[in-house]
């Protein structure tokens, strides 16, 4: 039934997904369409803020800093500010506009339960495309395990907005589906005179990171 059928029933309806498609491709039966996608104020819309982190410290502190430093994840002595940094170095970083910045609220959740760090997130499922990588798309996207923490974004790519839509899946540029699968993140905003911004990506944690090593580290 075409979407129009319910426009009497349905004031908002909000879409979420990988790609970033054309508005118009396969959707001929929706109006006013609007992406939300580098809106500034839905930039902290999906994942965990700073807030909301520290509201689950304030339950779980003791334990965690316990458990951590048992481990050895943690120095002894660690306190507040050493596990909020760990959480933040591990799950947190991104940014659809380079100003607001949240966690991925799986992997932290998954943190707090396990109490101890891990790739969580990338656990659950490895979109196929990343197994499918040919040694030319590794050699692209390599600066993402050059250290354990990016502190050199001299060679990460550079897209306008515009890049970021999807015609054809098969000839989209690996970085842009790693960015539209928050394997990459916007590190920087470069506004440009009379023309759209152009965004620096990179990787957005340590998470990803150990993620990617072995897949792209690989022949």
């Amino acid at each position: 039934m075409p979407k129009k059928a319910y426009s009497k029933k349905v004031g908002h309806v909000f879409m979420t997904g990988v790609g970033r498609f054309n508005l118009t491709t396969g959707l001929s039966g929706s109006i006013a369409l609007r992406d939300l996608t580098y809106h500034s104020d839905f930039a902290d819309i999906c994942g965990f803020d700073c807030a909301e982190l520290d509201e689950l410290l304030d339950e779980r502190l003791t334990d965690m800093l316990e458990a951590l430093t048992t481990k050895g994840v943690m120095k002894p002595g660690s306190g507040r500010e050493e596990l909020k940094d760990l959480v933040f170095d591990w799950y947190g970083g991104y940014s659809w506009n380079r100003k607001a910045k949240v966690l991925n609220p799986w992997s932290v959740l998954s943190f707090f339960n396990e109490r101890d760090v891990g790739c969580f997130w990338h656990e659950t499922e490895t979109p196929p495309f990343l197994t499918e990588l040919s040694t030319a798309d590794k050699q692209r996207i390599r600066f993402l395990v050059e250290s354990p923490i990016l502190k050199n974004d001299d060679y990460a790519p550079i897209f306008s907005n515009f890049d970021f839509f999807v015609d054809a899946i098969e000839h989209v540029d690996p970085n842009i589906l790693l960015f539209q699968t928050s394997y990459l993140t916007i590190k920087e905003v470069i506004p440009k005179k009379n023309a759209p911004d152009k965004f620096r990506l990179g990787s957005p944690n340590l998470e990803v990171k150990e993620a990617f090593a072995p897949l792209l580290l690989s022949d």
